[in-house]
């Protein structure tokens, strides 16, 4: 099932773990301080690695400098949209 997202594949082998958890808490902050329903940052992040997904799953030919900056933009992406999405979670129960 993973052979098509291979961005989402990439991070749960952990080998791009290290950037989601280092990307995850500032987006949580940046959230927070938002005081906001931040819909907007949670949709435009997701969008963003949607489209990183389909550029990466799309193969001309052999790229690797190609997928190495979606691997770190969809790896920011995803970090972004969770960190977005739990400080909107924790927003509205504050």
């Amino acid at each position: 099932m993973l052979k098509n997202f291979p961005i989402l594949q990439e991070l749960l082998s952990a080998g791009s773990f290290g950037i989601f958890i280092f990307v995850f808490p500032i987006f949580f902050m940046i959230g927070m301080k938002l005081k906001r329903k931040n819909y907007l940052p949670v949709m435009i992040s997701i969008t963003v690695y949607i489209a990183c997904e389909a550029v990466s799953v799309v193969r001309r030919e052999p790229n690797y400098l190609r997928d190495l900056v979606l691997l770190c933009v969809g790896t920011v992406s995803i970090g972004s949209f969770f960190g977005f999405a739990l400080s909107g979670i924790v927003n509205r129960f504050r």
